[in-house]
Protein backbone atom coordinates (compact mmCIF):
# COMPACT_ATOMS: atom_id res chain seq x y z
CA UNK A 1 0.00 0.00 0.00
CA UNK A 2 2.85 2.92 0.71
CA UNK A 3 3.77 3.00 -2.99
CA UNK A 4 0.45 3.87 -3.81
CA UNK A 5 0.99 6.78 -1.43
CA UNK A 6 4.26 7.90 -2.67
CA UNK A 7 2.71 8.06 -6.37
CA UNK A 8 1.42 11.62 -7.58
CA UNK A 9 -1.93 11.18 -9.39
CA UNK A 10 -4.96 13.46 -10.46
CA UNK A 11 -7.48 13.05 -7.84
CA UNK A 12 -11.24 12.85 -9.35
CA UNK A 13 -13.72 15.66 -8.85
CA UNK A 14 -16.95 15.54 -6.66
CA UNK A 15 -19.56 14.15 -8.82
CA UNK A 16 -21.88 17.50 -8.39
CA UNK A 17 -21.54 20.55 -8.09
CA UNK A 18 -22.90 21.58 -4.38
CA UNK A 19 -23.96 25.06 -2.57
CA UNK A 20 -21.63 26.22 0.42
CA UNK A 21 -24.96 25.70 2.31
CA UNK A 22 -25.45 22.24 1.57
CA UNK A 23 -24.87 21.54 4.99
CA UNK A 24 -25.73 23.32 8.42
CA UNK A 25 -23.35 26.24 8.84
CA UNK A 26 -20.68 24.85 11.63
CA UNK A 27 -21.67 21.73 12.43
CA UNK A 28 -19.10 18.92 12.76
CA UNK A 29 -19.41 15.55 11.59
CA UNK A 30 -17.69 12.16 12.89
CA UNK A 31 -16.19 10.33 10.22
CA UNK A 32 -15.28 6.84 10.46
CA UNK A 33 -12.36 5.76 8.38
CA UNK A 34 -12.18 2.57 5.95
CA UNK A 35 -13.67 1.17 2.85
CA UNK A 36 -17.32 0.62 3.16
CA UNK A 37 -17.04 -2.44 1.05
CA UNK A 38 -14.71 -3.96 3.46
CA UNK A 39 -16.73 -3.43 6.71
CA UNK A 40 -14.73 -0.20 7.33
CA UNK A 41 -11.61 -2.02 7.23
CA UNK A 42 -8.86 -0.54 5.11
CA UNK A 43 -8.33 2.91 3.65
CA UNK A 44 -11.28 6.04 2.81
CA UNK A 45 -14.28 7.02 4.04
CA UNK A 46 -16.59 4.38 5.49
CA UNK A 47 -19.06 6.35 7.28
CA UNK A 48 -20.27 9.84 8.01
CA UNK A 49 -22.70 10.73 10.95
CA UNK A 50 -24.02 13.78 12.74
CA UNK A 51 -21.65 14.19 16.28
CA UNK A 52 -23.62 13.85 19.29
CA UNK A 53 -21.94 14.90 22.48
CA UNK A 54 -18.60 16.31 23.46
CA UNK A 55 -15.81 15.54 20.93
CA UNK A 56 -13.31 12.75 21.54
CA UNK A 57 -10.80 10.62 20.21
CA UNK A 58 -11.46 7.41 18.43
CA UNK A 59 -8.94 4.94 17.05
CA UNK A 60 -10.69 5.00 13.80
CA UNK A 61 -12.80 7.71 13.29
CA UNK A 62 -12.06 11.34 13.98
CA UNK A 63 -14.63 14.73 14.22
CA UNK A 64 -14.46 16.65 10.81
CA UNK A 65 -15.80 19.86 9.11
CA UNK A 66 -17.26 19.57 6.06
CA UNK A 67 -17.98 22.20 3.25
CA UNK A 68 -18.72 21.76 -0.15
CA UNK A 69 -17.44 24.55 -2.00
CA UNK A 70 -19.00 25.95 -5.25
CA UNK A 71 -16.61 24.68 -7.80
CA UNK A 72 -18.25 20.70 -6.67
CA UNK A 73 -15.05 19.97 -4.53
CA UNK A 74 -16.05 18.96 -1.25
CA UNK A 75 -13.60 19.83 1.60
CA UNK A 76 -13.16 18.03 4.94
CA UNK A 77 -11.26 19.58 8.23
CA UNK A 78 -10.24 16.24 10.02
CA UNK A 79 -9.69 17.66 14.20
CA UNK A 80 -5.87 16.82 14.25
CA UNK A 81 -6.18 17.10 18.27
CA UNK A 82 -8.87 14.22 18.19
CA UNK A 83 -6.95 11.78 15.53
CA UNK A 84 -5.38 8.53 17.74
CA UNK A 85 -1.95 8.32 17.25
CA UNK A 86 -2.82 4.69 15.05
CA UNK A 87 -5.33 6.92 13.11
CA UNK A 88 -2.63 9.44 12.43
CA UNK A 89 -0.09 6.93 11.38
CA UNK A 90 -2.38 4.77 9.05
CA UNK A 91 -4.09 7.87 7.55
CA UNK A 92 -2.42 11.25 7.83
CA UNK A 93 1.29 10.71 7.63
CA UNK A 94 1.86 10.05 4.15
CA UNK A 95 0.78 13.22 2.80
CA UNK A 96 -1.83 11.53 0.83
CA UNK A 97 -5.43 10.21 1.53
CA UNK A 98 -6.53 7.33 0.03
CA UNK A 99 -9.94 6.38 -0.60
CA UNK A 100 -10.07 2.46 -1.84
CA UNK A 101 -13.75 2.42 -2.69
CA UNK A 102 -16.44 5.45 -3.46
CA UNK A 103 -18.25 7.16 -0.62
CA UNK A 104 -21.70 8.36 -1.33
CA UNK A 105 -23.12 10.92 1.26
CA UNK A 106 -26.76 10.04 2.73
CA UNK A 107 -29.61 12.89 2.25
CA UNK A 108 -30.06 13.62 5.88
CA UNK A 109 -26.55 15.03 5.93
CA UNK A 110 -27.14 17.34 3.35
CA UNK A 111 -30.11 20.63 3.30
CA UNK A 112 -30.86 20.25 -0.32
CA UNK A 113 -33.11 16.93 -1.09
CA UNK A 114 -32.33 15.43 -4.29
CA UNK A 115 -28.46 16.66 -4.50
CA UNK A 116 -26.15 13.53 -4.97
CA UNK A 117 -22.65 14.41 -3.31
CA UNK A 118 -20.00 12.02 -3.10
CA UNK A 119 -16.02 10.81 -2.89
CA UNK A 120 -14.38 8.69 -5.27
CA UNK A 121 -12.22 6.62 -5.61
CA UNK A 122 -8.46 8.39 -5.78
CA UNK A 123 -5.70 9.57 -3.91
CA UNK A 124 -5.63 13.15 -2.47
CA UNK A 125 -3.52 15.61 -0.92
CA UNK A 126 -3.40 16.44 2.63
CA UNK A 127 -2.70 19.87 3.51
CA UNK A 128 -1.75 20.39 7.38
CA UNK A 129 -2.69 23.65 9.06
CA UNK A 130 -2.23 23.64 13.15
CA UNK A 131 -5.70 22.55 13.86
CA UNK A 132 -6.77 20.85 10.68
CA UNK A 133 -5.57 18.11 8.20
CA UNK A 134 -7.57 19.75 5.39
CA UNK A 135 -8.21 17.00 2.64
CA UNK A 136 -9.88 18.44 -0.95
CA UNK A 137 -11.87 15.59 -2.82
Amino acid sequence: MDAEFTKKQTCAPAAHKLPLSATKHGKIYQIQFGNPKSECRNFGICRVDNLEGKLKKAVNACPAKIAFRDSGKIEISFFREYLSAEAEEIHFSKGWFLVESEYVFSNDLLRHPGIVARINKGLYKITTTEKFYKVIF
